[in-house]
């Protein structure tokens, strides 16, 4: 037998692609640069993850000789995370290993690591739309912009710090900011770029594009982020199995990972959106 036939016992050998996933996976979610990724929650038991903040006791307020300080109630806010499963998997048969063009092991370990990372970016959108900070605009009509965004910026009260700023944007919407007066392209401020694959940057903010971002004929939802405000929580790293159908002929090769996501800091996030926007996150 020729020694160079690809045989589907040498197919996503899980010992082989398991670390390969997991190094990579960063890498694939977009969102990453937003969050804070963990894996303390490795080896605990429970499926529900409770989170805690401390909320602001107000500032301090004068008070004159023989009359009492003022106090402030310190309270906790409870959040509450779901551990999740994620997975995706492939079935190929002895003929598409044997006759298919290409590297079908490499193809489908990429496929299955991207399918996991556009999961959990779906799910840092869901939790990015909790915020409580939301700023409605006009009617669609006027394009995202530096306009917008010091709008926006306002929010953030006197942390205006843009060192750690991005803003989020829809891929119909890069004409709109490329056209802003105020826009500096990458390619002249490659140094000062926060995150790899910025389009450049507004009122010091990186632009990111993303096809999460949903924006068509006036009507948008963008996301002014400071810092990073999700995290993301990992119970057990990606896990790739692989499985045979003697009577088909068949191979299943899939993987899974167990996962949490929450918005942890919801004062930095600014949801910007058009008036009598119709998208639902």
């Amino acid at each position: 037998m020729d020694e160079n036939l690809t045989k589907i016992a040498n197919l996503f050998v899980p010992q082989v692609v398991g670390p390969e996933i997991i190094t990579k996976l960063v890498d694939d979610i977009k969102f990453l640069p937003f969050a804070k990724y963990l894996e303390t929650l490795k080896g605990v038991p429970g499926d529900t993850v409770t989170r805690w903040k401390w909320t602001y006791i107000g500032d301090a307020e004068e008070f004159t000789e023989g009359n009492d300080i003022s106090y402030g109630k310190l309270e906790q806010k409870k959040t509450e995370m779901t551990i999740k499963k994620a997975g995706r998997g492939v079935q190929l048969t002895d003929e598409a290993v044997l006759n298919s063009q290409g590297d079908p092991e490499a193809e489908g370990v990429r496929q299955i690591r991207m399918a996991i990372a556009q999961k959990i970016d779906n799910d840092c959108l869901a939790e990015l739309n909790k915020t409580i900070q939301q700023m409605t605009v006009g009617d669609g009509t006027e394009g995202i912009g530096a306009k917008l965004v010091e709008r926006g910026q306002e929010k953030f009260g006197e942390d205006l710090d843009t060192s750690d700023m991005a803003l989020l944007i829809a891929p119909t919407q890069v004409k709109d900011i490329r056209h802003d007066p105020d826009f500096i392209p990458a390619s002249e401020i490659k140094a000062e770029m926060m995150i790899t694959g910025s389009l450049g940057k507004v009122l010091g903010c990186d632009v990111i594009v993303s096809n999460k971002v949903k924006s068509s004929e006036g009507k948008f939802n963008n996301y002014l982020i400071k810092g990073q405000p999700l995290t993301i929580e990992v119970k057990r790293d990606i896990m790739p199995e692989r499985d045979r159908d003697i009577d088909k002929k068949i191979t299943k090769c899939n993987a899974d990972i167990h996962y949490g996501v929450y918005l942890e800091k919801d004062q930095n996030v600014v949801k910007i959106v058009s008036k009598d926007n119709d998208y639902t996150p």
